[in-house]
């Protein structure tokens, strides 16, 4: 049955995709649990027909993620510049980094390991934090890692800097 409406799927994660600039597959992805959470919740009874209901559910399933990757980066309102042409850190700051980075876990360590090998790859993060985030996601991909595992790192590592900042 889900062949049926796979064309749905795609124009509508294509459509998301386009707009927000979310990797096309996390949005199939998406789509598909919407489709079988729709299946399962859809009775034959109602006045609407099933693609018109699969329609609804997709497409607020793929907003509410939309949404919660937009609340994950980090505004370019929350950037600071002089943290760039900062002095280097004093032994307590760099105590303090340490600290934080040892409470990650493995993935997240990782991930910060290959920011930080290579920050000029990055760097497009202050201009454009989807983008850099999206190269990021790309290369976790290419490793291996599941969608789930990298979302799970992703917000384990802007929790963290969320706690540093406050």
């Amino acid at each position: 049955m889900i062949e049926s409406y796979q064309n749905m799927l795609r124009k509508l994660a294509w459509s998301f995709s386009h707009t927000t600039g979310q990797p096309f597959e996390d949005l199939l992805s998406v789509g598909y649990l919407a489709y079988f959470t729709a299946k399962e919740k859809y009775q034959h009874g109602n006045r609407a027909q099933f693609s018109t209901y699969l329609y609804t559910v997709v497409k607020n399933a793929l907003i509410d993620f939309c949404k919660a990757e937009q609340d994950e980066a980090i505004s370019l309102e929350q950037f600071n510049p002089a943290l760039l042409v900062s002095p280097l850190p004093t032994p307590e700051e760099r105590l303090l980094f340490t600290t934080t980075i040892d409470q990650l876990s493995t993935e997240a360590k990782m991930v910060c390991k290959m920011i930080f090998s290579s920050p000029h790859e990055y760097a497009t993060a202050i201009e454009t934090p989807k983008k850099a985030k999206t190269k990021l996601k790309k290369q976790l991909r290419q490793l291996g890692w599941t969608y789930a595992k990298i979302q799970k790192t992703m917000a384990e590592i802007t929790a963290m800097v969320r706690e540093d900042r406050v």
